[in-house]
């Protein structure tokens, strides 16, 4: 019994030795390790006892920089890239790894700090890899990767080439889901997977009808199209004034869109301003100026009877032509009448009765008696261009827009016309006859005068001077205006035997009383001495007069227009005439008295 109390004692007595040096030992590792990882702490295969946090932070991120990983293949489409750890922003949470060491063997009562120290001494400890991933850099990533294999969806086409209608269905697109494909690659990463397959998204296209848009651009190229006119006619073509070909009718195409359920259909249609275009370019020479009517004023039954008929002009209505253009094809028709518009002539012998001519309301009688052949035959047919011509109220009449060219294809021969300081032979003369009486009526009827010229010296045929009045086509005219509210008929009178011509003008009288309330004659010259030409056509010793003297002067006319007795227009006419030298001709060989001076 002794023997066996006192092997108990020493055994108790060595436990207790044991533990004391255990305590020792641990309290010689606090002191030593501190601050510090103990030994046997990992993390993989990095060691990191003896390193104070701080320093096995910066030793986890050295050895964990780039992260340590094989790359992923990432399929899409027919493509594939190898995703390595960083392009999905891959990095270890090594201040987290850190302090997990650090606390293995620092932590608990001091029964655990002595467990985990031993075991960390003989078996090690190794703390787990921890890691996140950066959403940014992996969008970054991924998006070049989608820009790559990313394909949208074609639409439906319908084109036209020349004049055949190509039609071409559409075809589906494919776009990678970004987010989608960076989880599953997060998902692949911490599997360990080595093969991912993007995320693709399918967008397929609208649905169209493509048959019903192919015939409704059909429909508009079966024929060429052609414009007519029923009064057109040429060397090659008759009625036929323009043709556009299919291949024009082509480019001018438009397509309009509308939706049939859940389809869309294109619907073909001509554009309106192409075709506007083309009847534009035709409108010119299809265009036709209204005629007026030339009228005349019958004294004895007190009446106006029609000279020459009016004539509706015509113009094209380019906006009607397009809509008949639009319509006839719609309906399968390609050739086109073009549609006019009338124009209506101002002066038309159906509206006489409105016209107000029933009486004179201006005339002027001037004498030709004496003029030669040549000369009375040009009044005639000055006076004739301007029989049964009829002012609109509010018109404007010119001479010079009526007398039209002065030649001998239109009936005027050669006479006396004055050409700069003198006489000389010229088609025409006798013009200013006419041109004066007419201004003389105007004037006697109270009309304002918008354009007057006198002539460079006095003209004894045209009465007192200061009312003649001069035209030179085109830029000296005679110009009045029709302000009496009433259609104004000119009736020229050319009496040969008298050796007269008379203009009356015919309308409604406004009541206006005419007067002459001045004439002043100023600046009297004398006439030149005479000049003598020799005229080899004339006996030697024969002397003849072909010019007579005329004084020069400025004669001014003031004319006042009343109405109710009071002063409703007052008007100076100014004529300022040169003198005039008496002009000889002589035989070869004549004594010309005092030498011609």
């Amino acid at each position: 019994m002794r023997g066996a109390k006192r092997a108990i004692l020493v055994v108790a007595m060595l436990l207790a030795l044991l533990a004391i040096a255990a305590v020792d030992s641990l309290l010689a590792l606090e002191t030593m390790y501190e601050d510090k990882i103990v030994p046997g702490v990992r993390v993989g295969n990095l060691a990191l006892g003896g390193m104070t946090v701080e320093e096995a932070e910066e030793a986890i991120k050295a050895a964990y920089t780039p992260f340590p990983a094989p790359p992923i293949k990432l399929h899409a489409g027919d493509l594939t890239w190898e995703v390595y750890p960083n392009s999905l922003g891959v990095h270890v949470l090594a201040e987290k790894m850190a302090k997990k060491a650090f606390a293995y063997g620092h932590t608990g009562p001091w029964t655990q700090k002595l467990r985990e120290r031993i075991t960390a001494y003989r078996e090690g400890f190794s703390v787990p890899v921890e890691y996140d991933f950066d959403d940014g850099a992996a969008e970054y990533f991924l998006s070049h990767v989608a820009a790559q294999v990313d394909s949208y969806a074609r639409p439906p086409q319908v084109s036209i080439k020349g004049t055949k209608v190509v039609v071409e269905p559409g075809k589906p697109g494919f776009t990678m889901d970004i987010d989608a494909t960076r989880k599953k690659l997060y998902e692949a990463f911490r599997a360990h997977d080595p093969e991912v397959d993007a995320v693709m998204i399918r967008q397929d296209p609208f649905k169209a009808d493509l048959d019903v848009s192919q015939k409704s651009a059909e429909k508009l190229l079966k024929a060429d199209l052609v414009l007519t006119a029923p009064e057109y006619v040429t060397e090659t073509a008759r009625s036929n004034v323009l043709i556009i070909p299919r291949e024009e009718l082509a480019k001018m195409i438009d397509w309009g869109v509308r939706r049939d359920g859940d389809k869309v259909v294109w619907i073909a249609s001509l554009d309106r301003g192409s075709i506007a275009a083309k009847v534009n370019s035709i409108a010119d020479k299809l265009k036709s100026a209204p005629v007026d009517a030339r009228l005349d004023f019958d004294e004895a039954q007190r009446k106006v009877v029609v000279l020459t008929p009016s004539i509706p002009g015509r113009e094209v209505d380019v906006k009607a032509t397009v809509d008949k253009v639009l319509a006839s094809i719609d309906k399968g028709v390609f050739k086109v009448p073009v549609v006019f518009r009338m124009i209506k002539p101002t002066v038309d012998e159906h509206d006489i009765p409105k016209m107000g001519i029933k009486e004179v309301v201006g005339e002027a009688t001037t004498s030709f008696k004496g003029s030669r052949p040549g000369r009375i035959q040009n009044i005639i047919v000055s006076a004739n261009r301007f029989k049964g011509l009829v002012i609109p109220p509010g018109g404007v009449f010119s001479f010079n827009e009526h007398i039209g060219p002065i030649d001998k294809e239109h009936g005027f021969v050669e006479s006396f016309i004055i050409k700069g300081n003198r006489t000389a032979v010229g088609i025409g003369g006798g013009v200013c006859q006419v041109s004066t009486t007419i201004f003389q009526a105007a004037f006697w009827a109270g009309l304002p005068i918008l354009e007057r010229h006198a002539h460079g010296y006095i003209v004894l045929w045209y009465g007192k001077p200061g009312l003649d009045a001069t035209i030179f086509t085109p830029s000296v005219d005679l110009k009045f205006k029709n302000n009496t509210g009433h259609f104004l008929l000119i009736k020229p009178i050319v009496d040969t035997r008298k050796g007269t011509i008379t203009v009356k003008l015919y309308g409604t009288n406004p009541g206006w009383k005419v007067k002459i309330v001045e004439r002043k004659v100023e600046d009297v010259q004398p006439p030149p001495p005479p000049i003598y030409k020799e005229n080899p056509k004339l006996p030697p010793g024969t002397i003849k007069q072909v010019e007579w003297p005329i004084k020069g002067e400025k004669v001014t006319v003031v004319r006042e227009v009343y109405l109710n007795g009071k002063v409703i227009s007052h008007d100076e006419f100014v004529s300022v005439y040169v003198p005039w030298p008496a002009m000889y001709e002589y035989g070869p060989g004549t004594t010309i008295p005092h030498h011609g001076e």
